[in-house]
């Protein structure tokens, strides 16, 4: 299966509309999604598969610059095509593209309890940061230099 990352665009917001609906029980909206397009402080990356002669998109993965580091807001696969490596291949293209740009410091946010999504961090180079509790959860935040 070939998968290509590339730069979200607008053609590309009802369909990840709808892999967002299919992945989380609170998805992002459509509306978020555009409203990210036409800022210039976000980044954000899909991930399309060509599988039966149909490009689909597999995979998001959404960034906001900060002045002092990148904040990795949202990765997210479809459900069928979990554990195929989308998610490593979305953030290795987009950490290294916003690192040639000059950023450095990239920072997320994970449940302490989704040890999918933790193993594919640290295995990237992520380590945890500290702890926080936002609206009664529990989340680890893990940050990565390079």
């Amino acid at each position: 299966m070939d998968v290509t990352i590339r730069e979200m665009v607008l053609e590309d917001l009802d369909a990840v509309g709808r892999l967002e609906h299919e992945a989380f029980e609170h998805p992002l909206s459509v509306t978020a999604f555009r409203a990210s397009l036409r800022n210039r402080y976000k980044k954000n990356f899909v991930a399309v598969t060509t599988q039966d002669e149909d490009r689909k998109i597999a995979g998001v993965c959404t960034m906001r610059k900060t002045p002092e580091h990148v904040w990795i807001s949202n990765v997210c696969v479809t459900t069928r095509m979990q554990g195929c490596g989308i998610a490593r291949a979305m953030l290795e293209h987009a950490i290294t593209t916003l690192t040639q740009d000059g950023w450095h410091r990239f920072i997320l946010k994970v449940r302490p309890d989704n040890e999918t999504a933790l193993a594919l961090y640290r295995s990237l180079g992520f380590t945890m940061n500290r702890n926080m509790t936002a609206d009664c959860i529990n989340f680890d935040i893990y940050e990565l230099n390079c």
